[in-house]
């Protein structure tokens, strides 16, 4: 089985994020881009296959930056695809949506609105770098 076939089987319960690699695996239950931009800022991430339940904008962002090969998302914003498809990474998503919202569904996702008028991939890093360190 592929990268990406296994990366999208493993995408179950309580898992929000998979990333593989040949033989490496990684699995995260933390919700938000934390772990996600945690990983962004190491270079070794090159050519894996993702599988994410929701990715927006700033994820997408995230994925550029690292140079993964596909990304999979259960839920998908159209400027995440957008993004993905600008940096040639293979898009596959279940449900694409207009935005991606806060926790409590009253306005965007803070992350979503740091990289709202950017459409470069090493100025949204800064941004959210900046974001998240408030």
């Amino acid at each position: 089985m592929n990268d990406f076939l296994k990366a999208k089987e493993l995408l179950v319960d309580e898992i929000n994020l998979v990333m593989i690699k040949d033989n490496e695996v990684l699995k995260s239950k933390e919700k938000g881009i934390a772990f996600l931009f945690s990983l962004a800022d190491k270079n070794r991430y090159q050519g894996y296959s993702v599988a994410d339940k929701i990715v927006g904008k700033a994820a997408s962002f995230l994925y550029s930056r690292m140079q993964v090969k596909n990304v999979y998302g259960k839920t998908m914003s159209k400027k995440a695809i957008e993004v993905l498809k600008k940096y040639n990474i293979h898009v596959e998503y279940q449900i694409p949506v207009e935005n991606i919202y806060n926790r409590t569904y009253t306005g965007l996702c803070p992350m979503e609105l740091t990289v709202l008028n950017i459409e470069e991939k090493e100025e949204a890093f800064k941004a959210l770098k900046d974001k998240i360190s408030q």
